[in-house]
C-alpha cells in the first residue's frame, strides 16, 4: 500500500509505539524520575541484621562482627539504630520487613558461612512503604555475593565491600527523605572503600552521584521559580516553568496544580504560546514513562493532563499563526495529535515539519513511526531508515524499523536491526 489515503481506526492501541517515539524525540534529556517519598518513623532509622549464623552472640561470630563494623559506620548518624532481630522460625521475610517503618532498612540477610572462607550473601532492602502497605513488595533490593578470609572477622574496621554496602544503603534513605546533600556524600565516602567492589558497582554509584547533583540544581531551580512567583503571583509563565520541574522530579499532583494555574493566568507574551502546548505533552509524556517504569500515579491526575490535549493543539495552532515556518512547532503539535490518536493530522503536521526542514531525524523517525500505525509500511520503513543515515547511533530508530520490518513479515531484517540496537544500548552502557 503505497498511497496514503486512510487512518486505521479499528485498533487503536496500536498507537501506543507511535505516541511513545514521538515523546521521546521532544523531551529534555536527563529527566530524573524520583523515588518513592521517605514516609519516616518516629523511632529513626533502623538497621536490621537478621540471624547469619548459629554461633551468634558467642566471640568470631561473623553476625557480631557485622554488628560492630555497622555501628562504627553509622557512628555520625545518631538516628540511625543498628539492631539484631532474629527472623522466628516459619515467618516469610517479607512477613517481616513489613513490620519495619518506612525508611528503614534491612542491610544485611543471608548466609555468613564460618568456613575456610567467609562466604557472604548479602543482601540489602530498603523499606519503601513499611508497615501500612498491602503492596507485594515494599522495598527496593539488592543482593550480593561474595568471599572473604575470616581473618576479617578480629578487624575493627568493616571490609571495604561492607562499607561499601552499608553506606549505598544509608544514601538511599536519605535519598527518601529528600535529603540528597547527605546522600551524595554518603555515596562519596562509599566510593572511598572499594577493595573488593566491583568495576559495575562502582560506575553505578558514580552515575547515582551525577545524578543527585542534577537533581539538587533542579530543586534549586524550582526554588528560584517558587521565590519568583512570590514576587509576581500574576505572571502564568512562571507556574508553566515550574509544572515542569514538578514534573522533573516526580511531583506530579504539585505539576498539574502549577499548570492549571499557568492556564487559568494565560500565556504572558506571544512567545509564550509554544511553551503552554510543549508543556502540556512533555508533562504528559514525563508522567506516563515513569508510570510505565513502576511510579505509582493516580488516574485524576491523568485525567487533568490529557484533558489539556486539546488546549496544547490550541496554544501550537496560535503559535504557528505567529512563525508559520518554525519546523519544531509543527513536529510538537504532531505529538499532541499522536496522543489524540488522530494519526491523519499528525502525519500532515510531519509532513510540513520535513518539508521546513528535511534533514530532522526526530521528524523523520516520528513521520515513519506514523506510517506504520497507519499501515503504510514501505513508506515508514523508508522514512526510518533515512532517519539512521542522519542518526546511526540512535538504538531508538532501529528499534522502530524493526518494528516495521516484522510487519512486513521480514523477520531476517528485524532480526539485524534489533541486534544493532543490543550492540548500541550495550556501547552506551
Amino acid at each position: 500500500m503505497n498511497e496514503r489515503s486512510i487512518v486505521r481506526t479499528d485498533e487503536p492501541a496500536t498507537g501506543t509505539r507511535s505516541v511513545f517515539l514521538l515523546i521521546t524525540l521532544l523531551l529534555v534529556p536527563g529527566i530524573a524520575i524520583a523515588v518513592p517519598q521517605y514516609q519516616g518513623s518516629e523511632t529513626g532509622v533502623k538497621v536490621v541484621v537478621t540471624r547469619f549464623d548459629d554461633n551468634y552472640p558467642e566471640e568470631g561470630s561473623p553476625t557480631a562482627a557485622l554488628l560492630g563494623w555497622l555501628e562504627a559506620v553509622y557512628a555520625d548518624h545518631p538516628a540511625v539504630e543498628v539492631e539484631f532481630v532474629d527472623v522466628s522460625e516459619g515467618e516469610r521475610v517479607i512477613d517481616f520487613l513489613r513490620k519495619l517503618p518506612a525508611g528503614s532498612f534491612l542491610v544485611f540477610h543471608g548466609d555468613g558461612a564460618l568456613t575456610d572462607t567467609l562466604r557472604w550473601d548479602i543482601r540489602c532492602d530498603v523499606i519503601v512503604n513499611g508497615n501500612d502497605t498491602d503492596s507485594d513488595v515494599p522495598f527496593t533490593s539488592m543482593t550480593f555475593k561474595f568471599d572473604q578470609d575470616p581473618s576479617v572477622l578480629a578487624s575493627e574496621a568493616a571490609p571495604d565491600m561492607i562499607s561499601f554496602l552499608s553506606r549505598s544503603a544509608l544514601a538511599m534513605v536519605y535519598l527518601r527523605s529528600g535529603e540528597s546533600n547527605i546522600a551524595g556524600q554518603e555515596l562519596s565516602m562509599a566510593l572511598g572503600t572499594t577493595d573488593g567492589v566491583s568495576q559495575d558497582l562502582i560506575e553505578i554509584t558514580e552515575t547515582m552521584i551525577q545524578r543527585i547533583r542534577e537533581d539538587i540544581d533542579t530543586e534549586n531551580h524550582r526554588q528560584m521559580l517558587t521565590r519568583a512567583i512570590e514576587e509576581e503571583p500574576d505572571n502564568g509563565d512562571l507556574y508553566l516553568q515550574r509544572a515542569l520541574v514538578n514534573a522533573r522530579i516526580g511531583e506530579y499532583e504539585a505539576s498539574v496544580h502549577d499548570l492549571d494555574t499557568a492556564i487559568e493566568l494565560g500565556p504572558a507574551e506571544d512567545d509564550s504560546y509554544a511553551a503552554y502546548g510543549g508543556s502540556i505533552i512533555e508533562i504528559l509524556s514525563i508522567m506516563r514513562r515513569s508510570y510505565n517504569a513502576g511510579a505509582i500515579i493516580g488516574p485524576g491526575i491523568f485525567d487533568s493532563i490529557e484533558s489539556r490535549l486539546d488546549e496544547a493543539v490550541a496554544y501550537l495552532d496560535r503559535a504557528i499563526e505567529l512563525d508559520p515556518g518554525n519546523a519544531e512547532l509543527y513536529l510538537m503539535r504532531s505529538a499532541a495529535h499522536g496522543f489524540l490518536i488522530d494519526w491523519t493530522k499528525a502525519l500532515e503536521d510531519l509532513d510540513t515539519s520535513i518539508g521546513l526542514d528535511p534533514d530532522n531525524p526526530r521528524t523523520l523517525a516520528a513521520r515513519g513511526c506514523v506510517n506504520l500505525e497507519m499501515g503504510f509500511l514501505e513508506a515508514g520503513i523508508q522514512d526510518l531508515s533515512k532517519a539512521i543515515e542522519l542518526a546511526p547511533d540512535s538504538a531508538v530508530y532501529y528499534e522502530h524499523r524493526a518494528f516495521g520490518y516484522q510487519m512486513m513479515g521480514d523477520g531476517e531484517l528485524a532480526d539485524a536491526d534489533l541486534r544493532t540496537v543490543s550492540e548500541l544500548k550495550a556501547d552506551n552502557q
